[in-house]
């Protein structure tokens, strides 16, 4: 019962217009741009055209219908198969990588990681080659479920993210005490 009443708390926002549509890809485009003067405008628009589009077909294949918690809930429960923060994140990696795109990439990121007290979450960023995350945009379709957040990883409101291979090294140590 206490589901159902959670489940009926979904917020219903108003469907984008296709200039809403094409402004926002237009602003992810010149974000990933602004990473640096290797960076192809064309490969960037690709991404955030892909990245704002795949995040909203994410949100129909996982039926999302709740609040973030609440789909991971109905995940956890097995009722629904997928919807969890890190198949938001695996499956925008792979769908980007599809572009072949070769002057940025794309890294895993881990909020939250070894704090008991919070709820771990994961994210893709869009960096340089070679560079770490300071300074990429952050891409998490999960948290607003479909409606693509982006930013600059220090810009992010909500997390402190660590690359992948650090959290789960920092992971593995806090095990060991």
């Amino acid at each position: 019962m206490a589901l159902l009443a959670l489940t009926a708390c979904v917020e219903q926002t108003e469907p984008r217009t296709q200039l809403t549509q094409d402004a926002e890809v237009q602003a992810l485009a010149d974000t990933i741009t602004a990473l640096g003067p290797a960076v192809d405008a064309s490969e960037a628009f690709a991404i955030a055209q892909s990245a704002l589009s795949y995040s909203l077909e994410q949100r129909r294949l996982y039926g999302v219908s709740t609040p973030a918690l609440t789909h991971n809930i109905l995940v956890n429960s097995g009722l629904k198969e997928r919807g969890l923060c890190h198949h938001w994140a695996d499956d925008l990696r792979k769908h980007l990588q599809q572009l072949d795109v070769s002057t940025v990439v794309f890294q895993r990121v881990l909020a939250n990681h070894v704090n008991s007290w919070r709820i771990e979450h994961s994210a893709l960023v869009v960096t340089l080659p070679r560079q770490g995350i300071d300074g990429g945009i952050v891409l998490d379709g999960w948290r607003d479920g479909g409606d693509l957040f982006w930013s600059a990883v220090e810009d992010d409101p909500r997390y402190d993210w660590v690359e992948i291979r650090q959290a789960l090294a920092e992971k593995r140590a806090a095990r060991k005490t």
